[in-house]
């Protein structure tokens, strides 16, 4: 009799269990990293990372509370029961979660500090921080930093700065406030061993013949920062200093789901200095320090990056920086950025001037089926009408050209509200290239991996490639038809500023080589233009789709394109124009209105014996690889697999090109 009532009491709670796993259909991470397996064992391979706060539906259970998910990038992975938490759905296909953001209540209390010495009792004075510290505290104000702390000369002693860190700021600030934090003061660097630095902060009374009693080592002060209880910490150095301790700025991509909610809610603490030890400050007319008008104007907007919605991030305004300050010092200063001990993964510093409330999209997608294309899938949920003509894809239909006034209706006057500069991250991972109903040269489909990369949001603008102009001297782009052709638009070295932010056209593939060089050497870092893998993944992601915001058909709405010529103002888009031709990843004017260089050489049977992962090319040809269309394409070859090849000395008004930067290794 036991025995039968254990059974039933066994089979009872089975049926209960049951139910629960079909009713929780979604799940969020409850831990800081979670490993993401292959199979549901933990000796199996691991395919992914998540991390806190990210969301994900549910494709499939097992017993031992194992969770199959759909994981970023149309990945499939499970996980273990004790390192998330369950959220009850009853939804059979789990969509796009929606969490309203508020911005009032993101922070209880915003605190700046501010120290600036210009004089000095045992040396020379400075001529630039309390100038600075004054232009930055106006604009910090209008950020909404009401709790001001202000220490200058005299005032910012040893004594008295390390009472404000070890004692006041303990005190007053609380877990879920912010702290700002602006230094601007001398600096010494220290070579401990061969490039491996100690840097140092002098307050009002550093005295050399006490070093050590009297300065503020960087150790120390990230030690000062990581213990206050503030949700996020951002300390600014207007100087140049190395031996600061810093961990890669960028690590959860803005498409992941969660995103904002993990940055938001995650402790972060960050830095940013001016520059590293050895490289100067450089001024602007006004005085101010070329590294504190770029940081006011990046925190007021310009360093936006990603879905726009107002918000600035810590890691947003570091590159901004990195990129501005380099770039207009003709690299004589370069700032650095990044995380210090502290903070967890993930949390970002936020600016914004917004108030009330952000609506934040959580992508929770379930698993499509493997039996079902996204054409087909597109094509059951449209009508018969619309599915047959869709269908016919061969790229001979025609579509009448805008009317004028309509035409009003879809480009962007003005400056651009975004940092035309700016990169996306496109993680690592598989995806499928080519296209059964594209070109021959486009087949056989084939899956391609590809490491994570950088890739420039928009095509390079007039704008951009004059400043390379301008520090090199290079040559101004000329039409293939020479300085009397139509199709030229500069004026010697300047041109109008209407087309200022649209995409440089007439440049070749050795001009937009040349570009790329002088902006590594800019910067430090390794920008190259995208191979032909990288550019199409960067296009259509990893859903297969048509073009580069899905399946249906073009409109004026996504792209520029089958038009005719009627001079550069009305007939080529600023860019960022068409908000509704992003890609998965908001990569904008992937498809139509210039052409887009790629590094490889092109070949049409070159997908025959393609590499399985980062594929760079043939290793010679004739022409080289351009993707995307142009504004006179028809619909066909802006398809986000269409390919095409030209001679890479052509300068043409229809060609242009944008960036890749390879992540640091």
């Amino acid at each position: 009799m036991r025995l039968k009532t254990g059974i039933f009491l066994l089979t009872i709670f089975s049926l209960i269990l049951a139910a629960s796993f079909v009713d929780a259909r979604i799940l969020r991470i409850k831990k800081d990293e979670v490993e993401a397996y292959e199979k549901a064992d933990t000796g199996s391979v691991v395919i992914d990372k998540l991390y806190k706060n990210e969301i994900y539906g549910i494709v499939e259970q097992k017993p031992g509370g194992w969770y199959k998910l759909k994981l970023y990038g149309n990945n499939l992975g499970w996980v273990h029961v004790q390192d998330v938490v369950l959220k009850g759905a009853k939804i059979a296909q789990p969509e796009a979660q929606k969490t309203i953001l508020n911005l009032n209540t993101l922070y209880s209390k915003s605190y700046a500090v501010i120290i600036a010495i210009d004089e000095y009792i045992n040396m020379e004075p400075l001529n630039y921080a309390l100038r600075d510290a004054a232009y930055l505290k106006r604009e910090l104000r209008t950020l909404g930093f009401r709790n001001i702390i202000e220490y200058y000369n005299e005032k910012a002693t040893i004594e008295n700065i390390t009472d404000l860190f070890e004692r006041e700021l303990m005190k007053k600030v609380k877990e879920n406030d912010r702290v700002f934090i602006f230094i601007a003061s001398r600096s010494v660097s220290k070579e401990i061993a061969p490039n491996i630095f100690e840097g140092y902060i002098l307050p009002y009374d550093a005295d050399n013949d006490k070093f050590g009693e009297t300065t503020f080592s960087i150790d120390v002060l990230d030690v000062f920062f990581a213990k206050l209880a503030a949700k996020h910490v951002l300390v600014v150095y207007d100087t140049s200093i190395s031996g600061l301790s810093l961990k890669k700025a960028v690590s959860i991509p803005q498409s992941r789901p969660g995103y904002m909610l993990t940055v938001t809610s995650a402790k972060g603490r960050q830095v940013i200095t001016a520059g590293k030890a050895g490289h100067s400050i450089t001024f602007l007319d006004s005085g101010i320090s070329l590294f504190i008008s770029t940081l006011v104007e990046g925190m007021n907007g310009s360093a936006e990056q990603g879905i726009p919605d107002g918000i600035v991030t810590g890691s947003e305004l570091g590159a901004y920086l990195k990129l501005k300050v380099s770039i207009k010092s003709v690299r004589a200063q370069t700032p650095d950025f990044g995380r210090v001990q502290g903070g967890d993964r993930g949390g970002e510093f936020i600016f914004t001037r917004r108030r009330g409330q952000l609506q934040v999209t959580q992508e929770i997608k379930a698993s499509r089926g493997p039996d079902v294309s996204p054409e087909e899938e597109f094509l059951q949920e449209i009508s018969p009408e619309e599915a047959e003509e869709q269908a016919v894809i061969e790229g001979d239909r025609q579509q009448a050209p805008l009317d004028d006034e309509d035409l009003e209706d879809y480009e962007v006057a003005g400056p651009l509200p975004l940092f035309p500069g700016e990169l996306v991250v496109i993680p690592a991972g598989d995806f499928q290239m080519g296209s059964k109903r594209g070109h021959i040269n486009e087949r056989p489909v084939h899956i391609v991996f590809v490491d994570s990369y950088y890739i420039g949001r928009y095509e390079v603008t007039n704008k951009e490639y004059k400043e390379f102009i301008d520090a090199t001297g290079y040559p101004p782009p000329v039409n293939v038809e020479g300085l009397d052709s139509d199709y030229n638009f500069w004026d010697g070295r300047t041109y109008p500023t209407e087309i200022e932010n649209q995409p440089v056209v007439n440049v070749s593939w050795y001009d937009a080589i040349a570009y790329c060089k002088w902006l590594s050497q800019a910067t430090g870092e390794n920008y190259r233009l995208p191979t032909e893998a990288e550019w199409e993944k960067a296009a259509r992601g990893t859903d297969q789709r048509i073009y580069p915001w899905g399946n249906r058909k073009p409109t004026r709405m996504h792209s520029n394109y089958n038009r005719e010529w009627d001079g550069p103002i009305r007939t080529i888009f600023n860019v960022g124009s068409l908000a509704k031709g992003k890609s998965p990843y908001w990569v904008y004017d992937m498809s139509g209105n210039v052409w887009e260089w790629c590094s490889n050489w092109y070949k049409t049977d070159y997908y025959e014996k393609s590499a399985r992962s980062n594929p760079k090319g043939p290793k010679e040809g004739v022409s080289k690889s351009v993707r995307g269309g142009s504004w006179a394409s028809d619909d066909n070859l802006i398809r986000s697999a269409a390919r095409y090849g030209y001679y890479p000395d052509l300068r043409s008004s229809r060609g242009g090109f944008r960036i890749v930067l390879e992540p640091e290794k």
